[in-house]
């Protein structure tokens, strides 16, 4: 511990597992306290599996950054039992002293509740407040309610946030209502990388109407995550249709992991999506769904792959029950030898990833017997 506060240029302080009797945890952070205070070159505080129901623990932790000349950056406390009365203390703490405001707040598989996103959505709310990302990911007692706070409070703010991750929430409904309610105002206030895996149940009009409101943002999400949520392939049409009239906003990464999406003889709608010139999609992600493709779709979307310069990974569960004529289309798409004119300016020069396994030389990797 005397070593770590004289040593002013660690970045990255993670506390795991400190015991929970005996107050080892408060003794940890006060022994600590003097690296806290002047190490100026801290950016980030990780707690993982540590007992924050402790008394005085919060507030100790918020009474060292308090006395910090710069604030820390980001706060990962995860699995730390915080519940609705810990998030209380600690962001009434950041409103009285917003400059100790990390910018990236994480709470990950904790006990968190709808009163605690009431108070998350009142500090959202704080126009001094400038932050990045929320991670709410796997706090089980949030229902819809909670997470309606959430997003009323984000579509009022100056500013979108950059990352907002609520996956693996059992909301127990549709998610996307209070979402499109929230936002149909102003789509470009939804937080630029979305992470809802695992999250809703939602029908295939729930899935237009989302697919519709993001289509409308004036710039393409980062990324959305939409795994784990039982998405048929016909709601899947009904969501990437919404965007064959301004497919540049179609967001660069789509990830569709594990969920019931079957395109066996219906990839129309993703191969329309894909042919669009201006389409935005760069990594697609379908694996562990329960289709494989057949002929007829492998080949539509070939096809549009033709013409698309964006997309560089498109991920497929093992398709090699494919004839050997879909493997031959796939190799032209990337390498048309029919002349030098076709392979330089025909050729597909941008997909560098199609299939199941990911290259470990950046170099094109197909799936193939």
């Amino acid at each position: 511990l005397d070593h770590l506060c004289i040593n002013r240029s660690i970045r990255c302080l993670e506390l795991r597992e400190i015991g929970d009797s005996d107050g080892e945890l408060v003794q940890s952070i006060t022994c600590l306290e003097p690296f806290f205070e002047k190490n100026d070159e801290l950016k980030c505080i990780v707690g993982r599996k540590l007992n924050m129901r402790q008394s005085d623990v919060i507030s100790l932790l918020v009474t060292i950054l308090s006395r910090r000349q710069s604030p820390v950056e980001e706060i990962q406390l995860i699995d730390c039992k915080i519940g609705d009365e810990e998030i209380q203390i600690v962001l009434s703490a950041f409103k009285k002293q917003p400059t100790i405001v990390p910018k990236k707040i994480c709470l990950d598989s904790n006990r968190i509740g709808d009163e605690g996103c009431r108070t998350i959505s009142e500090y959202l709310e704080d126009k001094r407040v400038e932050i990045e990302l929320l991670s709410l990911s796997d706090n089980s007692r949030i229902t819809l309610t909670g997470f309606q706070h959430i997003a009323k409070a984000l579509a009022g703010r100056r500013r979108a946030l950059r990352k907002l991750d609520v996956s693996r929430n059992n909301f127990g409904g549709n998610l996307l209502t209070p979402f499109v309610e929230a936002f149909s105002s102003d789509p470009d206030m939804i937080p630029d990388e979305l992470d809802l895996t695992s999250s809703t149940s939602a029908d295939t009009q729930s899935w237009r109407i989302f697919g519709k409101l993001l289509a409308r943002r004036r710039f393409p999400m980062t990324a959305i995550r939409l795994g784990r949520n039982s998405i048929s392939h016909i709601d899947l049409s009904a969501f990437v249709t919404a965007f064959n009239s301004r497919p540049r906003s179609t967001p660069k990464i789509l990830d569709l992991l594990s969920n019931n999406i079957n395109l066996r003889g219906d990839g129309d709608a993703m191969a329309n999506l894909l042919a669009k010139p201006n389409c935005s999609l760069e990594r697609l992600i379908m694996i562990r769904n329960d289709f494989l493709l057949d002929e007829n779709s492998a080949l539509r979307i070939i096809d549009s792959l033709e013409r698309n310069d964006k997309l560089q990974e498109f991920w497929l569960d093992t398709h090699d029950h494919l004839s050997a004529y879909v493997f031959d289309c796939l190799y032209d798409l990337v390498c048309d030898t029919r002349s030098i004119e076709a392979t330089i300016f025909h050729s597909n020069h941008t997909l560098f990833h199609f299939g199941e396994a990911a290259s470990d030389f950046g170099d094109i990797h197909l799936i193939w017997n």
